[in-house]
C-alpha cells in the first residue's frame, strides 16, 4: 500500500467521521427542541397554575372574579377598589397569555394548545364584565396589537359558569 493509497483511507475514514459527528448533532438538535417544547407547555401550565394558587389563597379574591365571571354583572356594578382588583387580575391573566402566544408564535407551543388557550380567552372576554374590561384596556400598551388581533380572531368558547367546577349545593 502506498502512501497515497493511505492517505485516500485517511480521507474516507475523515468522510465517515464528519457524516457521523454531523448524524449526532441533528440528533442532539432535534431531543433539544423536543426538551424545549416540553419545557415551554411546562411553564405555560405553571402560568396558570400561579394564578389559581393566588386564588385559592384569598377567599375574597377568588369570590371577587367568580362574581365577575355572572353574565348578569357589568363592570359598573364593582366598587373602585373591586375594578382595580379584577382589572389587575386581567391583566396579569393577559399578559401571561401573550406570553404564551409568543412560545407559540416562535414554534415552542404546538397548535392544538395554543388554540385550546385562545378560544378560551376568547370566550372569557365575551363574559360582560371582562368584555368591558377589555373594551378599556386593550389599546393601553398592555398588550401586543398582534397579540390582540389573535385572540380576537379567535372562536370563542362558551364558558360553563363556575369554570366548570361543580359546587356544594347550598343549605337551607
Amino acid at each position: 500500500m502506498t502512501l497515497q493509497d493511505l492517505g485516500s483511507v485517511g480521507e474516507f475514514i475523515a468522510a465517515i467521521a464528519t457524516l457521523a459527528t454531523l448524524l449526532y448533532l441533528v440528533a442532539q438538535i432535534r431531543q433539544n427542541t423536543r426538551a424545549l417544547k416540553s419545557t415551554s407547555f411546562m411553564e405555560s401550565q405553571h402560568y396558570f397554575t400561579g394564578i389559581y394558587d393566588t386564588l385559592l389563597q384569598d377567599p375574597v379574591l377568588i369570590n371577587l372574579v367568580d362574581s365577575a365571571f355572572d353574565p348578569s354583572r357589568r363592570l359598573s356594578d364593582f366598587s373602585e377598589g373591586e375594578r382595580l382588583t379584577l382589572g389587575t387580575f386581567a391583566r396579569c391573566v393577559l399578559q401571561r397569555m401573550e406570553s404564551q402566544y409568543y412560545l407559540h408564535k416562535n414554534g415552542f407551543l404546538e397548535d392544538e394548545f395554543w388554540e385550546m388557550r385562545r378560544s378560551w380567552l376568547r370566550g372569557w372576554l365575551e363574559v360582560p364584565v371582562w368584555r368591558e374590561w377589555w373594551s378599556a384596556d386593550k389599546g393601553q400598551g398592555t398588550v401586543t396589537p398582534s397579540f390582540v388581533e389573535n385572540i380576537e380572531s379567535a372562536t370563542p368558547i362558551d364558558l360553563i359558569p363556575g369554570g366548570g367546577i361543580p359546587r356544594p349545593a347550598a343549605h337551607p
